[in-house]
Order: C-alpha cells, then sequence, then structure tokens
C-alpha cells in the first residue's frame, strides 16, 4: 500500500513536463472512501478523451491515509448515445408487443 500525495507524485512525474493531471472534483464518502474526478492536459491545453473518475477505499496508518483499493474509470473514445436510445427502444418495443 502507499500513501496517496505519493501515487499522485509518481503518476504526475511519470507522465513528464508536458503532461499535467488536473483534478476537477474530490468527493469524500463513507468509512474512508473517496471519489476524484479529473482529466489531463498537455502545455495547459485539455487532451480529448481523457476525462476519468477514481474511486478509492482506504486504511489509516497512524497519521497516514493509505489506499487500499483503487478503480480508475476512464472516458470511453466511443460516444452511442443515439445508437444505444434507439436500441433500447427497438427492445421495449419488441418485449411490450410480445406480451399483447
Amino acid at each position: 500500500m502507499q500513501t496517496i500525495n505519493r501515487f499522485f507524485n509518481e503518476l504526475t512525474e511519470a507522465m513528464g513536463t508536458h503532461a499535467r493531471f488536473v483534478i476537477d472534483g474530490v468527493y469524500e464518502g463513507k468509512e474512508l472512501t473517496t471519489a476524484a474526478t479529473w482529466h489531463l492536459e498537455w502545455n495547459n491545453q485539455f487532451i480529448p478523451l481523457t476525462k476519468g473518475c477514481s474511486f478509492f477505499k482506504c486504511s489509516k496508518d497512524g497519521e497516514l491515509l493509505l489506499i487500499k483499493e483503487a478503480r480508475v474509470l476512464v472516458e470511453s473514445p466511443v460516444k452511442p448515445g443515439d445508437l444505444i436510445l434507439g436500441t433500447l427502444k427497438r427492445i421495449i418495443s419488441v418485449l411490450t408487443n410480445s406480451r399483447e
């Protein structure tokens, strides 16, 4: 396990000097859980398709807050919005008609 600060410091160092990991929001949950929304920038410009959300379960070791578990969800490059809605409408129509 590692501390949250060390994790983000190492992540930022690994990305180099032009890339920047930007925290958009931090949300506290119950029992030492937290979530953060974020995106990446290159030379202070937003990089498309780099939004994400990370969820952390933590524990305490004295004064340190340690990451026990991390789950990272990254923005999908595929935006199926209308396709999904159309498919869902057809499925509901078929299911509704089959019950009549």
